[in-house]
């Protein structure tokens, strides 16, 4: 009947033109369906003059479509590059800012943000360190067992979900028993949950991956009032 012919011809002209070169990369389809052409018996016909087309949208010859690397991503937070390479040594971090009350234990692209919040915390009179600790896995246990016995509040941040950076240091610190005085430790990580599209530090702020809601988890676990003094309990 009509609609076994329509179902035919249809089917049989969705025919993709892939546009390519040899050096690989995202190849993209041009498809052609002309379903009124097909129902009246021109389907071939219009699916080749159709793909002719689709083709000739992108110029004379194939074209190539791959990622590529741009301005708009953003800058990074990095470091001068020796004149000589260094060998980083597995599972050891390094010290960014040394402090005494606060220490922000960061991993990734959140160091900084860290340093910004520092220099915040700073200025409330809440000396802060600020450690680079490169490795999830293995740890830094020695850098990180110095930090937690050392400061009053520990922030760890990263941008991971639950079970990352932050567990593996609240593991580490119970089993090591270094809660048992009194310490502080937070853990800041991407929320369990899609997020909207959006610009990066807008994203960044709804998941509270930023300088602001470092200094403000800080802040909450001292107990600062709005007089900026420490509420003891």
């Amino acid at each position: 009947d009509a609609g076994a012919a329509w179902g035919r011809s249809s089917s049989s002209n969705m025919r993709a033109s892939w546009s390519g070169d040899a050096a690989g990369g995202v190849r993209l389809p041009a498809i052609s369906s002309c379903t009124s052409a097909a129902s009246s018996g021109g389907g071939r016909a219009a699916g080749r003059a159709g793909s002719r087309a689709g083709l000739r949208g992108f110029g004379s010859r194939p074209r190539f479509f791959g990622a590529t690397r741009s301005a708009s991503r953003g800058g990074g937070t990095g470091v001068a590059l020796p004149a000589v390479p260094e060998r980083l040594e597995i599972g050891k971090g390094r010290i960014v800012r040394e402090g005494k009350s606060v220490a922000i234990l960061s991993l990734g692209t959140r160091l900084g943000e860290a340093l910004k919040a520092a220099e915040v915390l700073e200025a409330r009179g809440l000396s802060t360190t600020v450690a680079d600790l490169r490795f999830a896995k293995p740890l830094d246990e020695a850098l990180i067992r110095r930090l937690l016995t050392s400061h009053e509040v520990a922030v760890t941040i990263e941008e991971n979900a639950v079970g990352g950076l932050g567990a593996h240091v609240l593991t580490m610190a119970s089993d090591a028993g270094l809660t048992d005085a009194g310490l502080k430790i937070r853990t800041l990580r991407l929320p369990d949950r899609f997020q909207d599209q959006d610009k990066p530090e807008v994203q960044y702020a709804e998941a509270g991956l930023d300088a602001d809601a470092i200094v403000a988890t800080v802040l909450s676990a001292l107990r600062y009032n709005e007089a900026g003094v420490i509420a003891r309990a």
